[in-house]
């Protein structure tokens, strides 16, 4: 299923109650490169950082913003 901006505050939401989530896979969506930016600051807040954040195939994002 293909998600969009508009599902962005659920995800940031989601990412500050699972603080024991150690794994996030986004494949194939359609999120703009505000929506990168926003997930990026949900990520950086979290006290228990992500092992693993996959991203592959997804429009809105500029290879030299994945690190």
């Amino acid at each position: 299923m293909e998600i969009g901006d508009d599902v962005m505050p659920s995800i940031c939401e989601m990412l500050k109650s699972l603080q024991n989530l150690e794994e996030l896979t986004l494949w194939g969506n359609d999120l703009s490169e505000t929506a990168w930016v926003e997930l990026s600051r949900c990520l950086e807040g979290r006290s228990n950082k992500l092992n693993m954040l996959d991203i592959k195939e997804n429009e809105g994002i500029c290879p030299e913003n994945v690190v």
